[in-house]
């Protein structure tokens, strides 16, 4: 028990540095010349947390597109023993070595930038760095004592350009009662850019927008894909595009397609289409004959136009 005369509202006690983050129940009492009062309750209060000495290990570090990184490392047990105290967080310093300066090789380092992980935690995802670049990573511990050592660098490095080119004559044919097949020409990618590891497709009926489109994915050398569960009688907007460790590519020229009825509306004043019978005002534009037909007239009109 520890007496204070005065009027205090504070006290604080040596514990030993042994004794960090410890918990002490405490309970304050009131006295004056004629006695003393009654006690409060009793509150546990603990020790300050000591600093951290103890190190995380990265894992490994991936590059997810030319301008992220997927940082990895074994997280530190958030118990008194491990860290003094509790976790407060991670704090991650990483390196861009545009300078040909590698910490590898006992190079003294700059510029470096920082990024505090609060909580427990055993991944951080870096974005907005240098494209296609070599970077170093270190990892420290944190709590309300400060910051632990720093740990060993480890190097990884950001993707390069996504596919540029987008590709090409991108054909919608006729599959099943309920689906299609899909297929295009495939695209090369140059020293700039990341091999190709497949293709996406995407689609979405007209009313909606891309945002909320369906997805397929492709392994590397298909160049071409079934879309199955398709409504009848609906119109489709289709994009294709490569994709790499760069991310995903250019995408193809829009295609529309439907599966029956075969018949669009198109508004010649607003260019809007209509779909599943509902009328936008115009003369219906079918697929099949009327195509063909303006097909002939232009021929016929070109011909008149040629002829001496």
């Amino acid at each position: 028990m520890v007496v204070l005369l005065g009027n205090v509202g504070m006290y604080s006690a040596l514990v030993g540095v042994e004794n960090y983050y410890l918990g002490y129940d405490v309970m304050v009492g009131v006295f004056n010349n004629l006695g003393a009062g009654p006690n409060s309750s009793v509150v546990t209060v603990f020790s300050a947390m000591g600093m951290p000495d103890i190190v995380p290990k990265i894992k490994s570090v991936s590059g997810v597109n030319l301008s992220s990184v997927l940082v990895t490392w074994d997280p530190i047990p958030d118990e008194r023993e491990h860290i003094k105290g509790r976790i407060g967080g991670y704090t991650i310093q990483y390196y861009w070595n545009n300078l040909g300066c590698s910490p590898l090789k006992g190079c003294a380092v700059s510029n470096l930038r920082n990024r505090n992980i609060y909580g427990q935690a055993s991944e951080v995802l870096l974005i907005d760095l240098e494209i296609n670049s070599e970077f170093f990573f270190r990892m420290q511990v944190f709590n309300s004592a400060g910051r632990g050592p720093k740990g060993e660098w480890r190097r990884g490095e950001t993707a390069n350009n996504a596919p540029l080119n987008y590709p090409r004559f991108v054909t919608v044919t006729s599959h099943g009662p309920n689906s299609v097949l899909v297929t295009w020409q495939g695209i090369m990618t140059t020293k700039n850019e990341e091999i190709i590891t497949g293709y996406k497709v995407k689609w979405w009926l007209v009313q909606s927008d891309i945002r909320h489109a369906n997805e397929t994915t492709t392994e590397l050398l298909d160049t071409s894909a079934v879309l199955h569960r398709l409504q009848q009688e609906s119109v489709y907007q289709l994009r294709v595009q490569g994709v790499s460790a760069g991310g995903d590519g250019a995408m193809s020229y829009s295609v529309f397609f439907t599966l029956k009825g075969g018949m669009i509306q198109i508004d010649p004043v607003t260019t809007k289409i209509c779909y599943e019978g509902v009328s936008c005002g115009a003369v219906p534009l079918r697929l099949g004959a009327d195509i063909r037909t303006v097909i002939l007239i232009t021929i016929l009109v070109m011909r008149r136009l040629v002829t001496p």
